[in-house]
């Protein structure tokens, strides 16, 4: 799986083995201290509504936050921007998001990617024997 960009090796991942895969990419990204690594504000958010579709499904356009609660409506709008894709679609997003951050979080993802495509590419040559 050397060499494979992270999205060839989605693609090349059963829907489980992707969600795996998006549950191991949101730990790193929750684990990952935020005054190390600079991502936008805008790629934060991005991050957030793709998660939120992922785990809670889409947004149902109702209970929008006050005005007056700015982040929080800032959040629910990265949220209802999600609602049109697929759950597999939010997945391949948000971990190529991550994994295209040109920062060590980038970095740590891509090889995340790469250890987790290797290592199911074993798993099914191991099963084909």
């Amino acid at each position: 799986m050397a060499g494979m960009t992270a999205s060839a090796i989605l693609a090349s991942l059963e829907a489980k083995d992707q969600r795996t895969l998006f549950e191991l990419v949101a730990k790193l990204v929750r684990e990952t201290s935020p005054e190390n690594e600079p991502t936008s504000n805008e790629d934060k958010l991005r991050l957030y509504g793709l998660y939120k579709h992922v785990t809670e499904g889409p947004c149902s356009g109702e209970n929008t936050p006050s005005l007056f609660q700015t982040m929080a409506r800032y959040k629910y709008q990265a949220w209802f921007d999600c609602r049109a894709l697929t759950v597999n679609q939010a997945i391949t997003e948000y971990i190529n998001l991550v994994s295209s951050l040109g920062d060590d979080f980038g970095k740590k993802c891509q090889s995340l990617i790469e250890e987790f495509g290797s290592a199911s590419k074993g798993d099914c040559d191991t099963q084909q024997s």
